[in-house]
């Protein structure tokens, strides 16, 4: 779970609110979801030493339970097939890094 972390901070802007790049609106967000108190736990930590290594720049990532999701109108949606693995594709550009 450590090393999703890790490239879950390092491969985003998780400074930029509700978008990334171009992208802009709450579908464009970054969040990041535990199922249990360790994975929030190790979110958090992880949140505040990215924070610390951006040199204090505020990281805009929403952290929330997972189970909350009839907060965010009780549907979670895979993306298009056009963006499963967006970067591994040709010609991808990795703006968001």
């Amino acid at each position: 779970y450590v090393d999703i972390l890790r490239m879950f901070w390092e491969n985003h802007d998780p400074t930029q609110y509700m978008g990334q790049g171009n992208d802009r609106g709450s579908q464009y967000r970054s969040g990041a979801y535990y199922f249990n108190d360790d994975q929030k736990r190790l979110i958090e930590a992880s949140k505040e030493a990215y924070e610390k290594a951006l040199g204090g720049r505020e990281i805009m990532t929403e952290v929330a339970g997972a189970a909350d999701y009839e907060k965010y109108g009780g549907f979670w949606y895979f993306a298009e097939a056009y963006h499963q693995q967006y970067l591994s594709k040709p010609g991808a550009r990795p703006y968001c890094s």
